[in-house]
């Protein structure tokens, strides 16, 4: 009886231990899961606005509660933002403080995917600066993510030049001008603006131009100040150089000379490579910075992007240059040539002849383009330079391989079908979907490894087609904060 009676006690003691230490592990397991939560939110709140969570915050409270989960608080903190009819980030969820911050951030993350501003290297290139805004291109990512009504694919289809919204209680009136070796810092009313249309010589060059129209110019600066939104800009007509109007109010174009972001004059200033006053001639002379550029901006991809087999055809020994009897010259050429060949008819220019009595500074403009006869143009890779190159029709030829390994060469006469074939592509989807993850997660994924059954690469090609699906990046943001790739991440 009383071994029984042991027994019982000793049962009962066994099954208190364990149901105890069930209940601490089952406690700390749900602490540790918190921690977790906090650690998530935490993660990406610092990620989209920059800043760090203050310990009274709302968001915590509600995770306190176990209200909601980490995950779905990062998505809430994205999905309502949006630009209001004057363009400013807007928010019912989201103070208007942390609206303006995310939006600055990812402006800074977008201007980052950038970083070619070659406006600013040499000569009056830093006045050039206060009339071209140096962050055109990521203010098209950027008006796309916050705006309701576009799609990333908009970035190459709109003519329009999405222009930063910005205030500042002083004044901008400053601007650094290079002298040679010299810096000096003048105010922008300090010396007049001198603006001068001129045409080319019928010989294809610039230099040694008449003037046919100089004036006291007053054009916009570029905006400076916090950045509060983005909207489109209205562009002003455009004047002919053998127009008798006053020009003083001329404002510089800022639409799009064809595919959006691709033509658009500020991008296409700080990647041309070429010099001011240098038109392409279809030989040594051809805007490839600026074909070189595309792929690295827009398909995350360094040339060459083909292989020998796929160029040996192109191979012309009989050419002038010799980087067209070469196989191994010919995969980048192939590709940043024939892209040139598309965007002949645009130039670097400069807004008036260099003088210390005045400010000058770049801007870009297009051909008028011209029937050439004979057969002179009908090949897109020419064997001989022409001075006339830059006022023919402009004909290019986007060729590379995908990201499915399928060979690609698809023509077009205008930029706007080269932006069109860009915005539909698999390859710019997945480039941006790259750049997304990797700012997020630190997961540096290749966009040409599809092909490993990796767990981490599978997670990115699945965010990567559902972003060509969808192609909303608020979407895939959102996605990405829901993907292990982000919660496994942070934990670890």
């Amino acid at each position: 009886m009383l071994r029984k009676i042991h027994l019982c006690y000793f049962s009962l003691a066994a099954l208190l231990i364990f149901g105890l230490s069930f209940y601490f592990l089952q406690s700390q397991s749900e602490k540790l899961t918190a921690k977790n939560n906090f650690k998530i939110f935490n993660n990406c709140y610092t990620l989209l606005s920059g800043k760090s969570l203050s310990a009274d915050s709302p968001y915590l409270l509600r995770l306190k509660e176990n209200k909601i989960q980490a995950p779905e608080l990062c998505q809430e903190l994205i999905s309502d933002l949006h630009l209001d009819a004057q363009g400013k980030v807007s928010s019912e969820k989201v103070a208007p403080s942390l609206a303006k911050n995310i939006l600055a951030r990812l402006q800074l993350v977008h201007q980052s995917w950038f970083n070619r501003m070659n406006i600013l290297n040499d000569e009056n290139e830093f006045t050039t600066s206060t009339l071209i805004d140096v962050q055109t291109p990521a203010n098209f990512l950027s008006w796309t993510l916050f705006s309701d009504t576009q799609k990333i694919g908009d970035v190459f289809l709109t003519h329009q030049n999405p222009q930063a919204v910005r205030y500042s209680a002083v004044e901008q009136n400053l601007i650094l001008e290079k002298e040679l070796t010299v810096n000096y810092f003048h105010r922008r009313d300090a010396k007049p603006w001198i603006l001068q249309l001129h045409d080319l010589k019928q010989d294809g060059s610039n230099w040694g131009i008449d003037t046919v129209k100089e004036t006291p110019w007053q054009p916009d600066f570029v905006p400076m100040g916090e950045l509060l939104g983005f909207r489109l800009a209205k562009d002003p007509r455009t004047i002919s150089s053998d127009e008798a109007a006053d020009l003083r109010n001329y404002k510089l174009p800022q639409q799009s000379l064809g595919g959006g972001v691709l033509g658009n004059p500020a991008y296409f200033a700080m990647n041309t490579g070429l010099n001011y006053d240098v038109s392409a001639d279809g030989g040594l002379i051809m805007h490839r910075r600026w074909s070189e550029n595309i792929f690295k901006d827009f398909f995350c991809r360094d040339l060459p992007v083909l292989s020998e087999m796929d160029v040996i055809h192109q191979v012309n020994l009989k050419s002038d240059f010799s980087f067209h009897k070469s196989p191994v010259c010919m995969k980048c050429h192939h590709t940043m040539d024939n892209l040139a060949a598309g965007a002949r008819d645009l130039h670097v220019s400069w807004t008036g002849f260099i003088r210390k009595t005045q400010f000058v500074a770049k801007l870009v403009r297009k051909n008028e383009s011209e029937e050439i006869p004979g057969e002179a143009h009908k090949d897109l890779l020419r064997t001989t330079a022409d001075p006339l190159y830059s006022r023919t029709r402009p004909q290019g030829q986007l060729n590379y391989r995908n990201v499915d390994g399928q060979l690609i060469s698809y023509p077009f006469s205008n930029l706007d079908e080269l932006g069109k074939h860009i915005a539909g592509s698999k390859d710019f989807h997945y480039c941006m979907s790259k750049r997304y993850v990797k700012y997020f997660t630190g997961y540096d994924f290749d966009v040409l490894t599809t092909n490993s059954h990796s767990p981490q690469v599978q997670e990115f090609i699945h965010l990567a087609n559902e972003f060509y699906k969808n192609k909303n990046q608020k979407q895939l943001i959102k996605n990405i904060f829901a993907s292990s790739l982000f919660t496994h991440e942070v934990q670890r």
